[in-house]
């Protein structure tokens, strides 16, 4: 007998979900989930934040990791009591209550208030939950895993551990717990109840389905673009990690596009810009360099470095080029320009002579033949056979 959608929800209530980085393949309603899933939730907790009756949102998680977006992790892990600290879990108003009549008793304090949530958790589970449910376990799990899944809840709320110590109203609770847990792991055991067990599940559920005609919802537009927003950024996040800069920007601006008013999608946007605008202008570069060796210094060329520069002034080869194009296509209208420029690629080309050299040319159609002649000498010192410094020098001493 197939089974049902209500049986692998009731089986899977207490396993947690993780979201993946993904390809962005999904549906509005996927990315809802998606974003909500993060970086752990409880299948408990995050069908009740959907807007779809439960089977249908499982159906829609199955999706989601069926295309690699979502995982179920450490399905067999017995909670943390940490859990608590991490997790923004809105506590019930009986469990609040008696937290806070806890407060005005002392002996209590010494009872860790994390672990005094999860009896009240356990002990207040409804009465109808079937021994999976109780051992917090999957149904398909192996007798080897079933044993230690028990030992763990049983090491946990065994009553033993607090022999001698006062637990107040938490007596009789851990005791109710703890024998609910034994009686589960009693009829789970047996090979025989467990299979009757899984059969009558089955059947329930399967009634249960053919009374329940199937909701369609959808959900509205600014949810969806809330979710949808989300894996975008959270993907760039992914992105930027490893580096992949423009792969993330796009995902943010995406995202920006999105939801413009979210101040986290411009502040990520602002962060990995400068990294964009660095690999477009080295690319750039590399592009005109390959070019150059082709057809020469040219004005689209010019043009190219001149967007290369613009995206990363802190490009000093780029600068560099730039200069030598102005002077190899005679826009003497921006010599200043490239003097500004060879001047500070002096600094980060101190060992070679070919920045004193086009900074003499430079300096020649600006007129000052004595400050060319002096650059010109101090390139020299770096490089005395440097050929074309040398005969440009001659051709001056002979003005």
């Amino acid at each position: 007998m197939p089974q049902s959608n209500k049986t692998r929800i009731d089986r899977r209530r207490h396993l947690l979900l993780k979201a993946k980085t993904t390809n962005t393949d999904l549906t509005p309603e996927e990315y809802f989930i998606w974003s909500q899933i993060g970086d752990g939730i409880k299948l408990r907790d995050l069908i009740p934040v959907c807007p779809w009756p439960a089977k249908e949102t499982l159906e829609k998680i199955e999706s989601l990791i069926s295309k690699t977006s979502a995982e179920w992790s450490n399905p067999s892990r017995v909670s943390s009591s940490s859990e608590y600290k991490k997790s923004n879990v809105v506590l019930s108003p009986d469990i609040q209550k008696q937290l806070n009549e806890d407060e005005k008793d002392p002996e209590l304090q010494d009872l860790d208030r994390n672990f005094r949530i999860e009896i009240l958790k356990k002990y207040l589970e409804p009465e109808n939950l079937n021994p999976y449910e109780i051992l917090e376990i999957r149904s398909k799990v192996s007798p080897q895993e079933l044993k230690e899944q028990y030992l763990a809840l049983s090491k946990k709320f065994h009553p033993d551990r607090f022999f001698r110590k006062k637990l107040g109203p938490y007596k009789p609770k851990l005791d109710s717990v703890f024998t609910r847990i034994q009686k589960a792991y009693g009829l789970l055991k047996n090979p025989i109840e467990r299979e009757a067990l899984d059969r009558t599940m089955a059947l329930h559920t399967e009634k249960a389905e053919k009374k329940s005609p199937r909701k369609i919802l959808k959900l509205d537009k600014n949810t969806e673009k809330i979710g949808k927003a989300e894996h975008h950024y959270k993907t760039g996040l992914e992105l930027e990690k490893k580096l992949d800069f423009v792969g993330a920007f796009n995902l943010f601006v995406m995202a920006s596009q999105i939801d413009s008013k979210r101040e986290v999608y411009k502040t990520a946007l602002d962060r990995v810009r400068p990294r964009v605008n660095k690999e477009k202008a080295i690319r750039l570069l590399e592009s005109v360099k390959k070019s150059l060796e082709i057809t020469g210094p040219t004005e689209e060329l010019f043009a190219e470095l001149e967007k290369a520069v613009d995206l990363d002034s802190s490009l000093s080869e780029a600068q560099f080029l730039l200069a030598r194009f102005i002077i190899d296509l005679s826009f003497t209208e921006r010599f200043r320009d490239a003097k500004e420029m060879l001047l500070r690629a002096k600094t980060t080309h101190s060992k070679s002579a070919d920045a004193n050299y086009y900074l003499a040319r430079v300096l020649i159609g600006l007129k000052d033949n004595k400050g060319a002649t002096k650059e010109l000498k101090e390139g020299l010192q770096k490089d005395p056979n440097h050929p074309l410094s040398n005969k440009l020098l001659e051709k001056l001493k002979n003005l």
